[in-house]
């Protein structure tokens, strides 16, 4: 019997070991992943917070028609309570900054089809992401403000 436990306490040693690798593995490629998404495509939101001071958060964007979508990886983003109805941003994108109309969606429909979006545009980055801050975003809606 105790030949028994010494090769069970072996397997399950070797079988941790695995998860061990296995788990820094997934950390190594999620974290490339993510830079590579990072420097792909992203925008920089400018916002004022309550005292009106200059907000700048690096987002993902998907185009969609003539709109552009971002989002809140939580609801309790601080840039998004600085996203009231009807509100003006800008953003900066591809070395140029642009002015547009804000509108959050709360619609169930909205939120799983910008994260589709998102999911095919940033890939394993966006999988990571999920993995690490869930699935409750909260997607915006800009159109352009024609000057």
């Amino acid at each position: 019997m105790e030949g028994l436990s010494v090769e069970l306490g072996a397997e399950v040693a070797v079988n941790r070991t695995n998860l061990s690798w296995g788990i820094a593995l997934l950390l190594v490629f999620g974290g490339l992943a993510v830079l590579e998404a990072a420097s792909s495509d992203v925008a920089i939101l400018h916002t004022k917070d309550i005292g009106y001071q200059d907000r700048y958060t690096t987002l993902w964007v998907v185009e969609e028609s003539r709109s552009l979508w971002i989002r809140a990886a939580k609801p309790d983003r601080k840039w998004l309570a600085e996203v009231r109805p009807g509100t003006q941003i800008r953003l900066e994108r591809y070395d140029s900054e642009a002015s547009y109309k804000a509108t959050i969606s709360r619609d169930k429909a909205i939120r799983e089809r910008v994260d589709r979006m998102m999911r095919e545009k940033y890939g394993l980055a966006d999988r990571v992401r999920e993995l690490v801050l869930g699935t409750n975003t909260v997607p915006v809606r800009l159109v352009p403000i024609n000057r």
